[in-house]
């Protein structure tokens, strides 16, 4: 009886230890999440900054083809630097595609067949938030 309970005590905490090292990976696997990463631009962009923002025409015109900006819809766009060159993010509350509305300086869509995905968002710097608007209603930038 003895060794059975000393069993089962070493099988629960080896189970235990296991369960917490899994945890542990889990919580190490990042995913890009563009909502963090605009909330983080928006933040350390001035109000000023965003009111005075640089919007290229083709840009202009991407957000005013994305529809009516009505009460409950949340747009923001960032500009960055990568490898030399302006890149563009535009998030759109509406949208379910993950980093689709990424762009070149010339306004062509970043083609993330050709671009390794974590290195451009990991080596992306720069990052101002050139448009935003935000919800009347409810908005996820509220506490910025």
């Amino acid at each position: 009886m003895k060794i059975n309970l000393f069993a089962k005590t070493i099988l629960l905490l080896l189970s235990l230890v296991l369960a917490g090292c899994s945890a542990e990976e889990r919580t190490e696997n990042t995913v890009f999440d563009p909502v963090k990463i605009v909330r983080k631009v928006i933040a350390n962009t001035s109000q000023h900054e965003i009111a005075n923002g640089d919007l290229p025409v083709w840009l202009s015109e991407f957000i005013d083809g994305l529809g009516s900006l009505d009460d409950m819809r949340e747009v923001a766009a960032i500009k960055g630097n990568w490898k030399g060159e302006d890149v563009y993010y535009v998030y759109d509350y509406y949208s379910s595609c993950l980093a689709c509305s990424t762009f070149n300086s010339e306004g062509e869509k970043i083609d993330w067949s050709k671009i390794d995905f974590e290195n451009f968002w990991e080596s992306a710097t720069g990052w101002k938030c050139i448009y935003l608007h935000k919800s009347n209603i409810h908005s996820i930038f509220d506490d910025i």
